[in-house]
């Protein structure tokens, strides 16, 4: 956040004047996460530091980057940037967000794509501050006139971000020797849950480097050293390959290599945390497929078409199914206790998801939704065998691996329960390139269904409303009529096979 908003000049925001413009979230790991608002300010519109005013773009352009780096009444950054390491990481932030946006221009292309998409509302709007033609030039000119209450001169967004741009990427802690990290490698693409598995990066210009780690999605990462001794599965001591060891207890495990050296640091993914390597692994046991909408494929013991999920053993040896529990819900992981039965080695077991124990050992207390939820298996000692969260499902088509226990999924129209995912020619559902236009519109929107299928079409508001459900034809235009307020819509269009949603703004 403090990179952002450094390499920016927002400084209506916790690096200026007032401090603030942001939220604090406490997340359910004890962690307090930022999250920036009311960017309206930013791009050098305003002025005040805090320790000083900056009155001219060429100031702002060349506002320093280490901003109340000492300065005790931004105890935030004083105490992050005083230890090297963060400091480092706040560098490498920087640098990738020029590279990666103003440098290479890219920043301006999508700021003329943006300025391009409102320029109509822009003219129709009659309470706007500042005059239409400031509105066009401001994209790269200055603006000095206009701007409502405490009005003051806009930077051209241009203007400000290239001179800044080329005066940061010139300092000497952007022009420093950088780590290298190359050849981020597993010693193996699947490994079975509970296994050892082993991390190699080829890392140079490097002091140190950190293997960061999660096993469950959105918690925190730990962080650990990696080493170059030739005693962690890393080759030879001293030849610039670092490696790690780790034991695999969760299905998805999501990683990022950290490179530190006396002046600036690294990461790889670039962007990590937010971006980061993953390792899916198989369980001995696996959820291998499963129908969340069974209208019509088939039918239970009691002629009952039920939600089904299909487990698959994924060893050589068979497995007393009563010591694991199935549940649609990860906060209960001991929802529903399996059969007390085997499954032999490579076998299947079905369970049906109807929500009625009463209809048989192999029927779930609980139901799947076709919106989407997840499905866990869970060991009776507490840990995770298997999960998976998915999203919005199609009746009478399953989901399930490409083929048995792989990491990737795939929709089955033709499913293959208590069968292998390989042993049925698979067809893997293609969605189909429905048109909807213009975009934006004013109170006519055109639904262009170019397959042969009669598409479901469901409109809601941006807070989940539905506004209005029709059908539109085989290889028919449908004109839509928008009769409710403005705002933006979610069109949601659907066939027997396939689901389109599409994002679009009604004036």
């Amino acid at each position: 956040m403090l990179a952002f908003n450094n390499a920016t000049v927002n400084l209506d925001s916790y690096s200026g004047a007032f401090s603030q413009n942001y939220y604090l979230y406490k997340d359910s790991y004890g962690r307090f996460l930022s999250i920036v608002w009311d960017l309206n300010e930013s791009f050098g519109r305003f002025s005040m530091t805090g320790s000083s005013n900056l009155n001219s773009t060429a100031q702002k352009q060349q506002m320093t980057h280490l901003l109340h780096e000492t300065d005790s009444d931004f105890p935030l950054i004083k105490q992050l940037l005083s230890v090297p390491m963060y400091k480092h990481m706040y560098l490498a932030h920087m640098k990738t967000m020029l590279q990666e946006n103003f440098s290479n221009n890219s920043y301006a292309t999508t700021a003329q794509t943006l300025q391009t998409t409102i320029d109509a509302a822009v003219q129709a709007d009659g309470n706007k501050f500042y005059t239409y033609n400031n509105f066009i030039t401001n994209l790269n000119s200055d603006v000095t006139s206009g701007g409502g209450p405490q009005a003051s001169t806009a930077p051209g967004v241009t203007n400000l971000m290239n001179g800044r741009s080329t005066y940061l990427l010139a300092l000497s802690d952007f022009t420093t020797t950088e780590p290298v990290i190359t050849n981020v490698t597993k010693s193996t693409e699947t490994p079975l849950l509970g296994s050892d598995i082993s991390i190699t990066a080829t890392v140079t210009n490097e002091t140190s480097v950190y293997f960061g780690y999660r096993e469950i999605e959105n918690a925190p990462f730990t962080r650990l050293l990696m080493y170059d001794d030739g005693a962690h599965n890393d080759g030879a001591a001293n030849d610039g390959v670092y490696g790690i060891t780790m034991t695999i207890s969760s299905p998805n495990v999501q990683y990022y290599i950290y490179a530190d050296n006396s002046d600036i640091g690294k990461f790889s993914p670039q962007r990590a945390e937010h971006e980061f390597y993953s390792i899916s692994a198989v369980s001995e046991l696996v959820i291998n497929e499963f129908m969340a909408d069974n209208d019509n494929v088939l039918a239970d013991q009691n002629g009952d078409f039920e939600d089904w999920i299909e487990i698959y053993n994924n060893t050589t040896d068979s497995i007393f199914l009563g010591d694991y529990y199935l549940t649609d819900d990860a906060t209960e992981p001991e929802q529903w206790r399996m059969p007390l039965e085997y499954i032999p080695a490579g076998g299947f077991k079905l369970i049906w998801a109807s929500g009625d124990t009463t209809a048989g050992d192999d029927h779930s207390n609980f139901k799947l939704s076709k919106s989407g939820e997840e499905i866990g298996l869970y060991h009776q000692n507490g840990s995770t065998t298997d999960y998976i969260a998915y999203s919005t499902q199609t009746s009478d088509v399953s989901y399930g691996r490409t083929y048995d226990a792989a990491t990737d999924w795939q929709f089955f129209s033709t499913s293959t329960p208590n069968a292998s995912n390989g042993s049925v020619g698979i067809e893997e559902i293609e969605i189909n390139e429905f048109n909807v236009f213009p975009n934006p519109y004013s109170d006519k929107l055109s639904l262009d269904n170019p397959t042969g299928k009669t598409a479901k079409v469901t409109v809601y508001s941006i807070m989940g409303q539905i506004l209005q459900e029709f059908k539109v034809n085989p290889y028919e235009t449908y004109n839509w009529n928008d009769e409710f307020a403005s705002g933006i819509r979610i069109i949601v269009i659907e066939t027997d096979n396939s689901r389109e949603v599409f994002h679009v703004i009604s004036q």
